[in-house]
């Protein structure tokens, strides 16, 4: 009976370790409905950070930053290998935002805890949804839209 129950409990944890490892379901809904997606904690606007504010950072944010610069810059065939740092990421992500908007917001979506970096390329927020207290992209937003990795 044991060894039924442990097959069975490494079967389930193998099948949930699969679905967040290949997205097939992250957890997050597609639109972000804000009944669902509760801030935990006041969302940071980066748009007039200075160097040194962006240095003070914690270490995991600006690693999320750098992330999102970098792939962004991937998606759009630009040099991703000139972000090396928290200020070149945010002046990137600056200057492909039409306001020059860029956040690092945290969210609480049903049982899941979030990290969201985003910015505004167009008249919607685009950006990486990390899994909270890594620099694990769990997820994108699309156009308001989240998309699961």
């Amino acid at each position: 009976m044991k060894a039924l129950l442990l097959i069975t409990l490494s079967l389930v944890t193998l099948n949930l370790q699969a679905s967040i490892r290949w997205g097939s379901q992250c957890g997050l809904t597609d639109a972000k409905d804000e009944t669902e997606w509760k801030s935990v904690s006041e969302n940071q606007r980066l748009t007039q950070a200075t160097a040194q504010e962006l240095n003070s950072l914690p270490t995991l944010t600006k690693q999320q930053l750098i992330i999102t610069a970098k792939d962004e810059a991937k998606d759009r065939d630009d040099d991703a290998s000139a972000i090396k740092n928290t200020v070149q990421a945010v002046k990137y992500l600056r200057e492909n935002s039409e306001s020059e908007d860029v956040y690092v917001c945290n969210y609480k979506v049903k049982k899941l805890r979030v990290t969201e970096i985003s910015f505004w390329p167009g008249g919607n927020p685009y950006g990486h949804i990390f899994l909270s207290g890594t620099t694990r992209v769990i997820a994108f937003n699309e156009d308001d839209s989240v998309a699961c990795k």
